[in-house]
C-alpha cells in the first residue's frame, strides 16, 4: 500500500492488526507489523534500563526505581 491510502485508511489498518509494507513509488520503504502489549512493555522496559544506566546509577539504583515504579503501579491498579 502507499502513503496516501496508508494515512486515508489508519484506523481501519490498525483494527486488523496485520502485517503492513508501506510503499512508495512501488518501492518497499517500511514493514509495520502488530506488536503484543507485553512486548511493548518488555521493550520499553529494556530502554528504560540503557537510559538509567546511561545516566550513571549503578545496579542497585535502578533495581530501587523500579521496584518503586511497580509498587506505584500495583497501587493504582487496586484503586481501579
Amino acid at each position: 500500500m502507499n502513503l496516501r491510502e496508508f494515512r486515508e485508511n489508519l484506523s481501519k489498518i490498525i483494527e486488523q492488526k496485520e502485517k503492513i509494507v508501506l510503499a512508495k513509488r512501488n518501492k518497499p520503504i517500511c514493514i509495520l507489523q502488530p506488536i503484543d502489549p507485553v512486548d511493548e512493555f518488555m521493550l520499553w522496559l529494556e530502554e528504560a534500563s540503557d537510559e538509567i544506566k546511561s545516566a550513571g546509577l549503578g545496579d542497585k539504583e535502578i533495581e530501587k526505581t523500579f521496584e518503586e515504579a511497580r509498587d506505584a503501579a500495583d497501587k493504582k491498579a487496586n484503586r481501579s
